[in-house]
């Protein structure tokens, strides 16, 4: 393909520009920002993209200054004819139209289709990786993606011819034969999933079959069992019905009998009961007898301490006198008044005797003081008895008040005890006792019936209808006597015969209700078996014809893989002549470029990595030791071969981006050169895209472009507005004429 007219409108820093490069190789050059990044973004999105893609280097391709979409015309030529291609990248109103050949086509996949026939190159990204280089990626060849390996066998094996298209189908037709996913499964995976479960089923009908004719005989034997124990069942349960009425016959009898037995004891002690009520000691209620006889002992008791106070009172009365005679202090003092006329009359007469007289003197003083002293002792015991006999008088009254009180007391104390005797109607405290426990005697008898007759039963309203309630039960113990005696044997022990039958019973239910679950559950798996003889022989059908499928699709697969096999070897082959094929011609243009320090290259055929051999050591070495420019220019190298080999007949335009900022200057201009060789020689157009002017000479067609000026732009009043897809407002500093803050990769620049 040859490009004959670029137009790009609204597209990132251009506006509007057109170019019509030259068959060979034309030089685009232009300062930064000047939008020659901007020409290969476009000419790979209008050759690959769709124009509908939301991408996010689609949004950035919208102009700054521009509210209309993005739009890319391409005029071409290829195999004699002309054609051209625009696209309209609006998103939801993207537009996108081929002419070629008088024909017009808007569909996007066949646009793509027929762009790719024509250019040799199936995928944008393996355009990136042969015929358009930018100057940051021109190892890209090497690395992981896309690998040069990946990408040339892809090419050489027809990824873009009809062997790849067979080779596709022949592996979707293998993988559709072979694949055992869960979600997806191969027609072999399902034709034997299908003649597993048409064993599975002719198995499980077979044996179902069988199980029917063994459910159909367990259902038979058991529901002729389960009859047997049924009629038996009955019996035992009709005797345990004549046992239970017999049992309840037996208490019928016993409970009436003992009905029997209470209400005659019961008249017993209402015949006791009457004949204590009538021979009672006393009408006088026990408690006020009790109460009574209480007060007669303490009555008594108290007389007979009263009347022992009387005595003891009196006795203290006579002990209260004083001594019989008192003392008498005047013959003291009678004695001392002689004694003192004495011894006057001794001092009177005997002044003259001397020492005698004066010791008779002394004497008599002496009697007289002894004579005084004694006289005043006694008129002091004088003087108490006078007191102790006026105390002795005083008490003598007292005694005699309290005598006069406590005989009151005793005569009322004798009054009220003969009040007490008198309502009981005794004659003393002895007999009342003998009264009170009589009474005592013949009340606690009298509870005691009351208490048996409570126990048996019988309350104070029904005892007038006692002897009918007794002749009442009477009759009815007779009567479930006839009826037990009409039992039989039943009758001799009821209880013995219930537990019998109850034991049988107990014994025959389990069974007979294990061959009736055995009889239902045989008749249920007969009903859910829907298997019969004509089902069984279907499958069997069934199953032939699932082996003989599996055998038909066996043969196409081994047709199939028969024919990858071939393909497989012949792309073998195809690796071998490619490898050589890159040798050849990477040699001598990495010679001419390295200007023959390098000329000899081995690459490996089944990984096609290369390696060149260095003139210091003789050795090959691999790329990653080559300095950055020597390996740039062997990647050069690579891709004009690989370029050549894998379009084959066709030829992409070649887009380089400046891609030899790491070259020397010598060896700059000679790949530039070999590059307008290998574009005259072998049909490529070239579009070399640069700064730098120093390879204007070599140029068939040189294209200028302007560079950016500084203008401000004033803001908008309600602040800078975002141009569509860009995704940022628009700066207040804007370039002129050509609205492109852009660097070289269509990037925004502060």
């Amino acid at each position: 393909m040859r490009i004959r007219r670029l137009r790009l409108s609204d597209f990132k820093a251009h506006d509007r520009l057109e170019l019509e490069p030259a068959a060979g190789l034309t030089i685009i050059r232009g300062p930064n920002e000047a939008g020659k990044s901007s020409i290969q973004q476009a000419i790979e999105l209008v050759l690959f993209r769709k124009a509908d893609s939301n991408r996010e280097d689609i949004r950035r391709a919208w102009a700054w200054k521009s509210q209309a979409a993005p739009e890319i015309e391409l005029e071409f030529e290829a195999d004699g004819a002309a054609g051209a291609v625009r696209k309209r990248f609006a998103g939801a109103r993207s537009e996108a139209e081929l002419r070629l050949d008088g024909r017009a086509i808007s569909d996007y996949q066949s646009i793509q289709d027929e762009l790719t026939g024509l250019i040799g190159v199936p995928t944008e990204s393996f355009y990136r990786s042969t015929a358009s280089v930018s100057h940051a990626d021109l190892g890209a060849v090497a690395g992981a993606e896309p690998a040069i390996g990946d990408r040339l066998q892809k090419a050489v094996s027809g990824a873009d011819r009809g062997t790849a298209k067979a080779r596709k189908k022949l592996e979707a037709a293998v993988h559709r034969y072979r694949t055992a996913g869960h979600k997806n499964p191969g027609l072999l995976k399902v034709v034997r999933a299908e003649i597993d479960q048409l064993e599975a089923d002719l198995v499980m009908g077979e044996e179902s079959l069988r199980q029917l004719q063994a459910d159909r005989a367990q259902w038979v034997e058991a529901d002729a069992r389960r009859g047997q124990l049924e009629q038996l069942l009955n019996r035992q349960q009709a005797d345990l019905a004549e046992a239970q009425r017999a049992e309840d016959l037996a208490q019928r009898r016993d409970e009436a009998q003992d009905r029997y037995e209470r209400f005659k004891r019961a008249a017993i002690l209402l015949e006791e009961s009457a004949g204590l009520q009538r021979t009672v000691a006393t009408s006088m209620p026990l408690a006020q007898l009790r109460s009574t006889v209480s007060r007669l002992g303490a009555l008594e008791f108290e007389a007979s301490e009263l009347e022992a106070e009387v005595a003891t009172t009196a006795e203290a009365a006579g002990a209260d006198e004083p001594e019989d005679v008192p003392p008498r202090p005047m013959a003291w003092l009678s004695a001392a008044a002689v004694l003192v006329v004495l011894g006057w009359a001794a001092m009177f007469l005997l002044r003259d005797a001397g020492l005698l007289g004066m010791a008779i003197v002394a004497v008599i003083a002496v009697g007289v003081a002894v004579t005084l002293v004694q006289a005043a002792r006694l008129a002091g015991r004088r003087r108490r008895y006078g007191l102790a006999l006026k105390l002795a008088e005083y008490a003598t009254t007292q005694h005699e008040e309290q005598a006069r009180v406590q005989q009151e007391q005793l005569r009322r104390k004798q009054r009220e005890l003969d009040g007490l005797l008198g309502s009981l109607g005794v004659a003393d405290t002895a007999a009342a006792n003998v009264l009170l426990e009589t009474a005592e005697k013949e009340t606690e008898q009298l509870a005691k019936i009351e208490g048996e007759l409570r126990g048996l039963g019988v309350e104070e309203g029904n005892r007038r209808r006692l002897e009918e309630a007794r002749d009442q039960a009477a009759n009815e113990a007779e009567l479930a006597r006839h009826a037990l005696a009409a039992m039989g044997s039943l009758a001799e022990d009821p209880a013995a015969a219930r537990i019998a039958a109850q034991r049988e019973v107990a014994q025959t239910t389990p069974a007979r209700d294990a061959a009736r679950s055995e009889a239902d559950q045989a008749l249920g798996r007969i009903d859910a078996n829907p298997i019969d003889a004509e089902l069984v022989a279907g499958l069997s059908e069934r199953l032939a014809a699932a082996r003989e499928r599996e055998a038909e699709l066996q043969r196409r697969l081994a047709v199939y893989e028969g024919t990858l096999a071939a393909i497989d070897a012949a792309e073998r082959a195809t690796l071998k002549t490619a490898a050589r094929y890159l040798e050849e011609r990477m040699g001598p243009t990495i010679a001419t470029v390295t200007d023959g320090r390098y000329d000899e290259i081995e690459i490996d055929e089944r990984s096609l990595a290369f390696r060149v051999r260095a003139p210091e050591t003789g050795e090959l070495v691999e790329v990653d030791r080559l300095s950055q420019g020597t390996a740039d220019q062997l990647f050069l190298a690579a891709r004009l071969g690989l370029v050549r080999l894998v379009t084959l007949d066709r030829r992409p335009p070649l887009i380089l981006d400046d891609p030899f900022v790491t070259f020397d200057p010598g060896r700059g201009e000679r790949a530039l050169q070999l590059v307008k060789a290998f574009a005259h020689e072998h049909g490529f157009q070239v579009l070399y895209l640069t700064c730098s002017d120093r390879f204007d000479t070599l140029a068939d067609e040189l294209v200028v472009l302007p560079g950016p000026t500084a203008e401000r732009v004033p803001a908008a009043p309600d602040g800078p507005a975002a141009a569509p897809g860009a995704g940022a407002p628009e700066p207040a500093l804007a370039l002129a004429p050509d609205p492109s803050r852009l660097d070289g990769d269509g990037g925004a620049r502060a």
